[in-house]
């Protein structure tokens, strides 16, 4: 019985002991700590402001790495911002992270915290977020084709190419037009080589000369008069050697 009483007595007695030295531990830091501004900037691209602060207890200067701060932005015409929790950092009594507004301009951002409580006011310039580019999407480049190497045409040859049109028989004449091999109608002009029939005049002129050739034969052969026989008249025969000559008549008869 006495040694329960005496257990009962000592646990008792180390609880308050324990109480009386967190007690004290707490009072030994102080109810009061304060902010001190690390960063303070407005964020490229965006409407906010990147905060970064130390918390200290006043009595001791201690660093805080347990309290709750909370940043409340306003804007200059009185416009409230959402809050926003700072996030502790690794070092020793700091809190930091990005705090959004509304719109560009003159922005107070209160920060606070309760246990210590301690507070600190950071005003900081938000400037319009200049806009994002969207950039041009890669292309593939194009595969250059090899450049066609165009020989040029045989001595004599021409070098323009052409390919005949159908044209009607009935109505075609010997320059008849002639197609591109673009598509387009080249007209050739017409000429009096081509337009005159030499061919015919050739076998007219044959047939001609043969006529006359025959007709310049006959009449070398059949002489001048038609009906003789033997031939053309070849004149008197030759003077027989018995005739004699008559004597030319005297003078004065």
């Amino acid at each position: 019985m006495v040694a329960r009483s005496l257990r009962v007595v000592l646990i008792a007695a180390l609880a308050v002991g324990s109480f009386v030295g967190l007690a004290g531990q707490a009072g030994a830091h102080g109810a009061d700590g304060t902010f001190t501004p690390i960063v303070s900037e407005p964020v490229e691209g965006r409407l906010g402001a990147n905060l970064r602060v130390t918390l200290i207890f006043n009595n001791d200067t201690d660093p805080v790495d347990d309290a709750a701060v909370k940043v409340t932005p306003t804007g200059a015409d009185g416009t409230t911002a959402a809050p926003v929790m700072l996030l502790k950092s690794p070092e020793p009594g700091t809190y930091e992270g990005v705090v959004p507004v509304n719109s560009p301009g003159t922005w107070t951002f209160a920060v606070t915290s309760e246990d210590p409580e301690a507070a600190l006011d950071i005003v900081v310039n938000i400037p319009e977020p200049a806009p994002k580019t969207t950039p041009a999407p890669a292309t593939t480049p194009a595969t250059k084709a090899p450049d066609t190497v165009i020989a040029p045409p045989p001595a004599g040859v021409a070098t323009s190419l052409v390919e005949p049109v159908a044209v009607d028989p009935t109505t075609a004449t010997v320059d008849s037009a002639t197609t591109a091999v673009d598509g387009s109608v080249v007209e050739q002009p017409a000429s009096e080589e081509n337009g005159f029939p030499w061919g015919i005049a050739v076998v007219v002129l044959v047939v001609a000369a043969a006529v006359v050739m025959v007709m310049a034969y006959a009449m070398r052969t059949g002489g001048g008069d038609p009906e003789a026989p033997n031939g053309p008249d070849t004149g008197p025969g030759p003077v027989a050697p018995d005739e004699a000559a008559p004597s030319p008549p005297p003078d004065g008869a």
